[in-house]
This record gives structure tokens, sequence and C-alpha cells, in this order.
């Protein structure tokens, strides 16, 4: 899937990159808190990052996984509201971080960077209401989506049609990705093999499997 970086045509990348400067950073470091102004907006050239939530109980949600070429930070430029999730590195990573002041002129004068904008901010709204409409599903439907989607965005293909996975997920971030407990994470990979498969940080998919699984899954809840 394209990212906001890969939609930009060559003259605007170097018109943001001459706006901005890489800042490199290691795991753990927050780009954004949730909640607090948003004075900088990011791109990640390199690595991963998270975006998280605390609902009102104290529950840590992760809503989002950003890889190379996505952008932080682009619903407060739109709005001009503070952050809506906190945004945390996953890894090592390369980023261009660009004032919002600046980015928000350059937003306004160059109409691929909008177009690429609204194209993101309109992909990442789509997920979050894709998962909205599987909270109620069972645990299986969930996770099961959760790494068809991710396998979508970042997966690459290998032979017989296996898709392979590898990103910084594993144990209770994949669990809270797909919104479930990681107990019933690990009975769910259990019911998906061999549609699903973990091999230490790498994860193996079957679309085809998978979505027959899902469906079989789907149908069976069905009163």
């Amino acid at each position: 899937m394209s990212s906001f970086w890969d939609a930009l045509p060559d003259s605007a990348r170097q018109r943001l990159t001459a706006s901005g400067r890489i800042v490199s950073a290691a795991s753990g470091r927050c780009l954004l808190y949730a909640g607090q102004p948003c004075t900088r907006v990011m791109i990640l050239q390199t690595g991963w990052a998270k975006a998280s939530t605390v609902t009102a109980t104290g529950r840590t949600t992760l809503v989002d996984l950003m890889g190379s070429g996505d952008i932080i930070g682009e619903h407060e430029a739109v709005t001009g509201k503070p952050c809506l999730a906190t945004a945390q590195l996953l890894a090592w990573s390369h980023v261009l971080s660009i004032s919002m002041n600046r980015f928000q002129g350059i937003m306004t004068e160059d109409t691929a960077v909008t177009r690429a904008l609204l194209t993101a901010t309109v992909t990442k709204l789509e997920r979050a209401n894709h998962r909205r409409v599987l909270a109620d599903g069972d645990a299986i439907t969930r996770l099961g989506e959760a790494v068809r989607e991710l396998a979508h965005r970042f997966g690459d293909p290998a032979l017989d049609g296996v898709v392979a996975l590898r990103v910084p997920l594993y144990g209770t971030e994949l669990a809270r990705y797909a919104g479930v407990s990681e107990r019933s994470a690990a009975r769910a990979f259990d019911a998906l093999a061999p549609a699903i498969r973990r091999y230490g940080r790498q994860i193996t998919i079957r679309p085809t499997l998978l979505c027959d699984l899902l469906s079989r899954s789907s149908t069976a809840g069905q009163p």
C-alpha cells in the first residue's frame, strides 16, 4: 500500500525535505503526546512508530502502526487541535521533522501535498472505522482482520501466494492492536493456523485461506 511519502512527486518531497530536518532517534522516544499541542509534523523515513491512547479506565489502546513513508501529525495539521494520540517509536528511526507552520504553509500552496495528506487521513479513518465495526466480533475475527490489514500494508509477497510480515508488534502489542487480550490472541492464532503462522518475529499469511477461515468463523457465530 502506498504511503504518504510514496504518493508525493519528487518536487514535493524535495520541498518538504528542505523545509525540515532529519532526526535520528531510538526506540521508545515519543514524538507526540496525546492532549498536548502539536508543533511539528513528522514523516518516517525509516523505522516504525505506534499511536496509542489511554481509556478512562486506564487501559492502553494501540490505535495505529506507522512505517516508512507514513506521516504523523496530519490530523492536527488540518484541524489545529491537540494531539489525538501519543506517537512513540518502536525501532531506531530516521524522521523528517517539519514545523507545523511551515508544513501548513506548504499544504496550502502545493496541491500534491494536499492530495497526499487527504488520502492518508481518509485511509486512517477508514481503518479506524473498520476496527470499530469489528469491535463486537470474536477474538478470532478481530485478530485475523488485524493481521490481514497489516499484511496488506506492510507484507512482502513470497512463494506460493504466501505473504511474509515482519512488524515490531509481538505478544501484548499485537493483541492490543487487535483489541483482544493476550490470552485470547494466542487462542485465535491457534484457531487460524495454518493460515497464519509465527516464526519468531515474522508472521506468514496465506491470504486466501485466512479469508476462508474468517468467513467460516463469522458464519459459525451467526444465530
